[in-house]
C-alpha cells in the first residue's frame, strides 16, 4: 500500500522481497476488508471493475442443528489474503494473475515501481540524509546495497528490519501456549444448497466446549 501511494506521487519505489516467487500458494485465508482497506482501494485501485470482496450482512450464531441463536447486524466485506495480495501487486507493478487478468496502464507522471524477488535484508546504515540497505541475493548469495531516502520495514514477526529496531525479548519467545487453530477452505460450488442456505454469506460462529468454529464466505 505504501509503495502504491509513493509511486503514484512520482517517487521511485524499490521493494526487497525475500520470497523467490511472485505467486503465493496456500494463502487463501479469509479476512475482512475493513474501512481503511476499503478507503484505500476506492482511491488507488485501478481495477475497480473487478470485485475484490463479498458483501456480508452480519454475524450469526448457530447451534448443532444449524438453528439460529443470535444474529448481529454488522455489514462487512469478506475477502482473502490472496485476493488483496494480487490486487495490490497489480496496482503496484502491474502483476497479471487470474485475480487481475488485465494489465494496468499507470499514468505517465507516476514514479517507478520495482518488486525485487529473492532479496533478504541484512541491515541498515545511515549515510547522511539517506539510508544504505544491505541485502543478500538468495539465488547467488551475493551481498549488495541499495541507497534510499526513505525505508519502510515490514512489520511481520519475521521482518528483518523489525528485529533490527526491536529485537525479540524473552517474553516474546515464550513456549507454546497450548492452543491450536485449523484452517480449511472449500469452493462454494462443492457444498450443498442446504449449507449455502444456512450460511447466507454471513459470518457464522458455532461455539462448543473449549472450542469454536468460524465460517465465512470470501473472494478468492
Amino acid at each position: 500500500m505504501h509503495g502504491i501511494m509513493l509511486s503514484r506521487l512520482g517517487h521511485h519505489v524499490h521493494i526487497l522481497e525475500q520470497s523467490t516467487e511472485n505467486f503465493r500458494h496456500g494463502q487463501a485465508a479469509g479476512i475482512r476488508a475493513g474501512p481503511e482497506a476499503q478507503k484505500f482501494l476506492s482511491e488507488f485501485d485501478l481495477h475497480k471493475h473487478y470485485p475484490y470482496a463479498v458483501d456480508c450482512p452480519g454475524m450469526q450464531f448457530i447451534n448443532q442443528k444449524s438453528d439460529y441463536g443470535r444474529f448481529v447486524k454488522f455489514p462487512m466485506k469478506q475477502t482473502s489474503w490472496t485476493m488483496l495480495y494480487y490486487r495490490l501487486r497489480a496496482n503496484f507493478d502491474g502483476l497479471v494473475s487470474k485475480h487481475c487478468p488485465a494489465p494496468l496502464e499507470l499514468a505517465s507522471e507516476a514514479g517507478s515501481a520495482k518488486y525485487d524477488l529473492g532479496k533478504r535484508v541484512l541491515g541498515l546504515t545511515e549515510d547522511g540524509s539517506q539510508v544504505q540497505v544491505q541485502y543478500r541475493d538468495v539465488a547467488t548469495e551475493e551481498i549488495k546495497t541499495v541507497q534510499a531516502d526513505l525505508v519502510i520495514g515490514a512489520d511481520g514477526s519475521y521482518s528483518a528490519i523489525r528485529r533490527i529496531f526491536r529485537p525479540p525479548s524473552e517474553r516474546e519467545d515464550r513456549p507454546y501456549a497450548g492452543y491450536l487453530a485449523w484452517r480449511g477452505g472449500i469452493l462454494e460450488s462443492e457444498i450443498s444448497q442446504a449449507t449455502r442456505d444456512v450460511l447466507k454469506n454471513n459470518f457464522t460462529v458455532f461455539k462448543m466446549p473449549k472450542n469454536y468454529i468460524l465460517v465465512w464466505v470470501s473472494s478468492h
